[in-house]
């Protein structure tokens, strides 16, 4: 889904199967309704550079996506890159790589979603991104529940979510580098 013409574009109730080297769907810079679709990977172990089930980036792009089920993809369930925003709500998001992957300044609300049973963390927030994540059940991911780059300048609104049962620590920041960690200077 690409461009602004797009905008009114709607996806509702497709099954979308994935290749192992290739994404389910990609939204490029448009805002289409995603909805009580299913994202399903070819599964496999997870490699690091692997594309996510689905793609979010461009600083125009402002999708609605709910009600969908992601699973199986050997990179991230959904990613938003390059200044994307949008919404994503109500989704189950499991047996990935990890669950959500935020970078290149993403800012979307990540909102009631389940995050469950990633070999990785459950949401990733990169240090140049933004976001909101609220209300999510995060359980039950190999590599800790929600995990915030240190060293960032970004801003992120991490409230009321339900993080539990991970391996690891449930809510952490990376190893850090030189540099005020999020902590420090209340991004977190």
């Amino acid at each position: 889904v690409m461009g602004q013409g797009a905008a009114g574009c709607v996806l509702r109730k497709l099954r979308l199967c994935a290749d192992a080297h290739a994404h389910a769907l990609v939204v490029h810079d448009s805002s289409p309704l995603v909805e009580s679709c299913e994202l399903i990977g070819a599964g496999g172990d997870p490699v690091r550079g692997a594309p996510a089930g689905l793609v979010v980036r461009g600083a125009a792009s402002r999708p609605v996506i709910r009600g969908c089920r992601v699973s199986g993809h050997s990179g991230a369930g959904i990613a938003f890159s390059t200044a994307a925003q949008g919404l994503l709500s109500a989704c189950d998001i499991s047996r990935c790589a990890c669950g959500v992957w935020l970078e290149g300044g993403a800012n979307p609300l990540i909102w009631r979603n389940t995050v469950a049973g990633h070999r990785g963390a459950g949401i990733v927030v990169r240090a140049d991104a933004l976001g909101f994540i609220m209300g999510n059940a995060v359980l039950r991911n190999g590599a800790g529940g929600i995990l915030v780059e240190s060293s960032r300048s970004a801003v992120t609104t991490i409230a009321q979510n339900r993080v539990w049962a991970n391996i690891g620590c449930d809510l952490r920041q990376s190893p850090a580098q030189p540099g005020f960690s999020a902590g420090e200077v209340g991004a977190l």
